[in-house]
């Protein structure tokens, strides 16, 4: 059965694909009378949060053959507000680049309700173990995950440690509605690699060099958007495996982003075209969904991450900015009005270069089109 991406719920990019016609997705909502200890059987007194179905089936990965629409061409069309929200630059320093890691782990571990996160780069090192095992942590609290990272710029020939992540979910929580109530939806991993080059017929070049972090997206007290040139690798956060000090690191910057005070309710905002935008990358139809290995529980994987995260958690330096992020998310913002572009043409248009003129004025989302 085809589905459909329908314009109703996202009214910044108009195309969050919605599940109409289908069969339910996911866990059960209601478990037959005595079987509620089973892993996928909601608690006693969950109930079921209409808004939440609908996000938890919207967040759900569909494979390319089923879409009636091409995300890629939808994302370039779509009218993309100019939007109020609140900024705050991370930039360049050794001292930002340690606020931006820990911003990153608390941003993740402080989540409630979902995350999104994708990055050209990630290494399974100290930082990107770290994150794998405060992922896990989160949907074991009931945080829906979906992850994704570039096929060329994180090349692996297994992602054992991602898949080991989707794992965890056999331990996930159930998610809570705005007002913490727990809801008949079990948390899940949905892990990803942008436009595998083991595919056939992939054109390798089509890549996504996105470093994005959405928590919280559909939210709008709690949304907090954060990226810009930071990867998943110690060698942008100014430190070695041992906690001490890289002088020869990446400098490099990063915004954060949440809503601004002008936000109106039921408008949309920038978590929701952020999330948006991840979905339409998420439906890329070159895009391979890992699963794990029938029968591996990639214990060894998860409990490496584990270990990475309480290590990088104990380096001093990273310690003291961790205690200090509520102190950090409290001020130092600045009142904005913000587009946020992309260059979705890149990864479908032909002669970028030779004809950029004609590949700019098909995609006037595109930051290079904005910028003339």
């Amino acid at each position: 059965m085809m589905r459909n991406l329908d314009r109703r719920l996202i009214p910044a990019l108009a195309l969050l694909a919605t599940i109409t016609g289908c069969a339910s997705l996911g866990p059960p909502e209601v478990c037959p009378a005595g079987t509620q200890d089973l892993p996928d059987c909601p608690p006693i007194g969950a109930i079921v949060d209409p808004t939440i179905s609908a996000l938890y089936d919207n967040r759900t990965w569909i494979p390319p053959g089923e879409l009636a629409a091409d995300p890629i061409e939808l994302g370039k069309n779509a009218k993309i507000p100019i939007q109020s929200a609140e900024v705050r630059f991370v930039g360049s320093t050794n001292e930002d680049a340690l606020n931006s890691l820990a911003a990153k782990i608390w941003l993740i571990e402080n989540a409630q309700h979902t995350i999104d996160a994708t990055y050209y780069i990630f290494k399974p090192d100290l930082i990107g173990g770290a994150m794998l095992g405060a992922l896990c942590n989160a949907v074991k609290r009931g945080v829906d995950v979906r992850f994704m990272v570039d096929s060329l710029g994180s090349m692996d020939p297994d992602h054992s440690g991602m898949k080991g992540l989707e794992r965890c979910a056999r331990e996930a929580g159930f998610m809570r509605n705005a007002a913490g109530e727990l809801t008949t939806k079990k948390a899940r991993v949905q892990a990803m690699v942008f436009n595998a080059i083991s595919k056939v017929f992939v054109n390798a070049n089509r890549r996504s060099h996105d470093k994005l972090l959405v928590v919280d997206g559909t939210f709008p007290d709690r949304t907090v958007v954060m990226t810009g040139g930071r990867n998943i690798s110690l060698s942008y956060y100014g430190i070695r495996e041992d906690g001490s000090t890289d002088p020869d690191t990446y400098l490099d910057a990063e915004i954060l982003l949440r809503n601004g005070p002008a936000s109106k309710p039921g408008e949309s905002n920038v978590g929701q075209v952020s999330g948006d935008y991840f979905t339409l990358l998420f439906l890329f139809d070159n895009n391979q969904r890992l699963r794990p290995l029938p029968g591996y529980s990639y214990e060894s994987d998860r409990r490496d991450a584990q270990e990475k995260l309480a290590t990088l958690k104990a380096i001093p330096g990273v310690k003291e900015r961790l205690n200090a992020m509520p102190d950090f998310f409290s001020k130092g913002w600045t009142d904005s009005r913000v587009v946020l572009a992309h260059e979705f043409g890149n990864l479908t248009n032909d002669d970028v270069f030779t004809d950029v003129v004609e590949n700019l004025r098909q995609n006037p989302n595109s930051i290079q089109y904005m910028l003339q």
